[in-house]
């Protein structure tokens, strides 16, 4: 399974683990929202430190699409932790383009750092 879940505290943690497919993203999102420990509003981090892909611009804005959709069900802010420049200019892309949404998103590469934004306006 390259996307699962984890409920840490007030954060629902998406974590990436190699390649996957839009099926399999959006399995994954709702195997975590079926989990009796999520909380509707709870903010996401996204974890792709571990993720083996890079999405075209067009896929990047796909998957933003996707990520909005999530919106009434998930908090104002994701954070995206990432490893590598390719990964934080793909999470860069991807805020940009959530950025009328109502959906907040920022790029870390600090766990510490991306959990204390999430939860400064929670």
């Amino acid at each position: 399974m390259a996307i699962r879940h984890e409920v840490r505290g007030p954060i629902l943690w998406m974590v990436v683990d190699g390649a996957y497919d839009d099926a399999e993203l959006a399995a994954a999102w709702e195997r975590a929202f079926a989990d009796p420990a999520f909380r509707a509003g709870m903010p996401a981090l996204i974890d792709s430190r571990k993720t083996v892909a890079a999405p075209s611009r067009a896929r990047v804005a796909e998957r933003a699409e996707f990520l909005t959709g999530l919106r009434p069900r998930l908090g104002t802010r994701c954070a995206i932790l990432v490893s590598d420049p390719l990964h934080y200019g793909l999470g860069r892309m991807l805020a940009a383009f959530t950025d009328r949404s109502g959906l907040e998103v920022q790029v870390f590469d600090d766990a510490a750092r991306a959990e204390a934004w999430l939860l400064s306006r929670a």
